[in-house]
């Protein structure tokens, strides 16, 4: 970890076959980076698990190793198949649940947030998806032009071109903002600005 003390918070990144793969490894690397102990999840008994370009990824933990009973946050990568199968998995809908019921902080992007909002996870609040979806959300509104929305434990965020910006947010958001803005200096990645509810 290039001498960087690791931060006991477990970091779950949900993979399921058909995620989008920058929206999935780009929050895995820049948390890594910035110390977190970041686990990939293969939504099944398999560790290897295929995104939706190919790129075949072999994850670190299966989905029945989670132990959300202590502080984490779950990240739910996009992608229309890879999404689709996260839906499909009823493991993966109770893990959301119930991070969501201890405040826990949950990340969405591109098509994900849909299944939070499935769950009704997002009724009353802001957030965003993929721009096409966006009719699809039960939030109570979606802000014009924003690539990250916060709203209380929830961070969504619109797409693969988005995810560099996604990341920072979670990383900022679980204590690191100091590490966030010295990343994005050492990565050359220009702030984007993130909108939250105020």
């Amino acid at each position: 970890m290039c001498g960087r003390e690791m931060i006991k918070m477990n970091v779950y990144v949900l993979l399921a076959d058909g995620f989008e793969e920058i929206e999935a490894l780009t929050p895995v690397d820049i948390l890594r980076r910035a110390g977190f102990d970041v686990s990939m999840v293969s939504i099944y008994d398999r560790l290897e698990v295929n995104g939706g370009h190919n790129i075949l990824v072999k994850a670190d933990i299966v989905i029945d190793d989670i132990d959300i009973s202590k502080e984490c946050c779950v990240i739910l990568p996009g992608g229309a198949v890879g999404v689709t199968n996260l839906k499909a998995s009823e493991k993966v809908k109770n893990i959301v649940k119930k991070q969501n019921d201890k405040g826990g902080l949950i990340a969405a992007i591109c098509a994900a947030p849909t299944l939070l909002s499935d769950l009704g996870l997002l009724n009353g609040k802001i957030a965003t998806c993929y721009p096409d979806l966006r009719c699809e959300l039960s939030c109570e509104s979606v802000p014009e032009n924003a690539d990250v929305v916060m709203d209380g434990n929830i961070i969504t965020s619109s797409g693969a071109g988005t995810s560099g910006e996604f990341a920072f947010a979670i990383c900022s958001v679980l204590g690191k903002d100091n590490e966030s803005k010295k990343l994005r200096g050492g990565m050359c990645y220009p702030s984007q600005g993130v909108f939250e509810k105020s």
